[in-house]
């Protein structure tokens, strides 16, 4: 009996955690093993097709991307900026227009291919200290939304 208790507390453990936590099971590293060249997207190194940013490893040139944010709109809404601004706790950097968030970038040429998302913009934050998968990623739940190179900060928006 006390075995069966156990099993049933472990599931709903583990239940819970898969309940609780948006975006887990669905982050993928690109380039993935096998693949040796990142995916291109509009010449920038981007995420597959329904896919949408939300870290990345500027010196490894990897992208952390997931799916479970992407919206119908798709490639049909995808723009290349070359110079939107935005500034978040007085740190300025290169984001996305209002209303998207980062699908593809080309760092050493400032670049970002963006795609719409449905996100809460007023509720964006600069996040320097989440780590995952081997590289700074915005918090569970969020989407990358601009970057500061330099001082390895990123803009990060939730999802409405």
């Amino acid at each position: 009996m006390k075995q069966r208790g156990f099993l049933n507390l472990a599931s709903g453990l583990l239940l819970a955690l898969l309940l609780s936590t948006p975006g887990w099971g669905d982050e993928y590293v690109d380039p993935t093993f096998p693949q040796t060249d990142p995916t291109s997207v509009r010449g920038m190194h981007g995420c597959d097709e329904a896919h949408l940013a939300i870290g990345i490893h500027v010196g490894n040139n990897w992208l952390l991307c997931t799916s479970i944010f992407a919206t119908s709109q798709g490639a049909g809404s995808r723009l290349v900026d070359r110079g939107t601004v935005i500034t978040l706790g007085g740190l300025s950097m290169h984001g996305c227009p209002f209303g998207t968030v980062i699908k593809a970038i080309d760092v050493r040429d400032n670049l970002l291919v963006c795609e719409q998302a449905n996100i809460d913009e007023s509720r964006a934050v600069a996040d320097s200290g989440t780590r995952r998968n081997g590289m700074h990623a915005c918090p569970l739940g969020m989407l990358m939304k601009g970057i500061h190179v330099d001082r390895d900060i990123l803009a990060c928006v939730p999802v409405r």
